[in-house]
């Protein structure tokens, strides 16, 4: 057999990478078969000295592999067809694209249980993480789906793993799967008493445990599921926040019911926030009737005006309450305006102190001046936009003060 040329060297390469383009295309668009092997048949057949291994070791982009990017476009057929042309599978199973997703955890992402299976049934390691440490079952558990993750759990996947955001019962809950959420409670339960009470309440690197996770994200029943099953309720973020006053602002009713028939939520109640609020005065300032009720037994009652602390549940004290929640949610509105307009009337003195020091400062050459009257004039149009009409004049004046002979500056600052 003749060496080929350097020409016709360069032409296979070029054409391998066309087609290997085409491949690509088709795992993540396509998905037929039929138009995957005219590319790669017919490209092999007219090339018999091409090692088809090169398609997985030749051609790969961020560390991707055929077998990633045909697990990431989800198309069994296609997969298959894919492994098929690979002769040691094996070898490229586990393997990491640059982020560290292997092809297992790209099938989970792209929700395909027939690809995770047969990944799973040619060896792949199902707890494999990648750069952030999560595996396949965190990304199952961030879909809410109870399906990928007993497959993967079957298989073996360990679920007392916390990476840099959390486990995979922390993902269910800042995603606010309840079922999911109730399924990994189950299948922690079977590693201990201790060890499972400890998943339950261990913090993600946000300092919140997955009981707060799942309030914020207004997961009702998921905080129930963790309220059931141990959650430390009497965890306080910024603020001076419980998962009480979270779900009471939020209407969650069977969060609220779960955690005030214990005695921390009980002890719940009455923490205030740093702006003084008790959870029932956040469920009154959100008009939540039903939260009320459930919180007026455990509550303290003496912000009353008319109050003798009554803890009996009636419609008239109920009344009060909600009454009370208008004057706080406008008291709250009118502090939070007044915060707003002493913020931006404080960066507008900011900014005028800048153009002050600016000019204070200025020794600039003639030709300089113009080159400095032009940023107080930039400067002036910003603030102009923003409505910072004064301190726009301030800043066209100091422009002047630079270039009085500049005709636009004029105009700005009349206008």
């Amino acid at each position: 057999m003749s060496k080929m040329t350097d020409a016709e060297n360069y032409r296979i390469a070029k054409e391998a990478q066309d087609v290997f383009r085409e491949v690509i295309k088709c795992c993540m668009e396509g998905g037929d078969t039929s138009v995957l092997g005219k590319h790669l048949d017919d490209f092999l057949a007219k090339n018999p000295t091409y090692d088809a291994e090169e398609f997985f070791t030749g051609f790969q982009s961020e560390g991707k592999t055929l077998l990633h990017i045909s697990a990431s476009g989800g198309r069994f057929p296609v997969f298959e067809y894919i492994i098929g042309k690979c002769k040691d599978p094996k070898q490229y199973i586990n393997k990491k694209d640059d982020n560290g997703f292997t092809p297992l955890i790209n099938a989970t992402v792209s929700e395909s249980t027939q690809i995770m299976d047969a990944l799973i049934k040619l060896g792949a390691d199902v707890n494999l993480r990648n750069k952030d440490g999560a595996a396949a079952v965190h990304f199952a558990a961030a879909d809410g789906s109870v399906e990928r993750m007993d497959l993967l759990v079957q298989a073996g996947a360990q679920l007392d793993f916390v990476s840099k955001s959390g486990s995979p019962l922390h993902w269910a809950a800042g995603k606010a799967h309840s079922e999911a959420i109730k399924y990994l409670l189950e299948k922690i339960q079977t590693l201990g008493a201790e060890k499972a009470l400890a998943l339950v309440n261990v913090a993600c690197n946000n300092g919140m445990p997955a009981v707060l996770m799942a309030a914020v994200a207004c997961c009702d029943l998921g905080v129930s599921y963790l309220v059931d099953a141990g959650a430390d309720i009497g965890v306080i973020v910024t603020g001076n926040l419980t998962t009480l006053h979270i779900c009471a602002e939020h209407g969650l009713v069977h969060a609220v019911s779960s955690i005030v028939h214990r005695p921390s939520g009980q002890a719940s109640c009455k923490v205030l926030t740093t702006e003084g609020n008790a959870p029932i005065h956040l469920a009154a300032m959100a008009k939540d009737r039903a939260i009320v009720k459930l919180l007026i037994p455990h509550s303290d009652m003496t912000f009353l005006k008319a109050s003798t602390n009554n803890s009996d549940v009636t419609e008239e004290l109920v009344d009060a309450i909600l009454a009370d929640g208008v004057e706080r949610l406008a008291a709250w509105e009118a502090q939070h305006k007044a915060k707003t307009e002493s913020a931006a009337q404080e960066a507008e003195n900011n900014e005028l102190k800048k153009i002050e020091a600016a000019t204070a400062n200025s020794t600039a050459a003639p030709a300089d001046s113009e080159a400095a009257a032009e940023k107080f004039k930039d400067t002036g149009n910003v603030l102009f936009k923003q409505g910072k009409f004064q301190a726009a004049i301030d800043a066209y004046t100091e422009a002047l003060y630079l270039n009085k002979y500049n005709a636009t500056y004029w105009s700005n600052r009349s206008a």
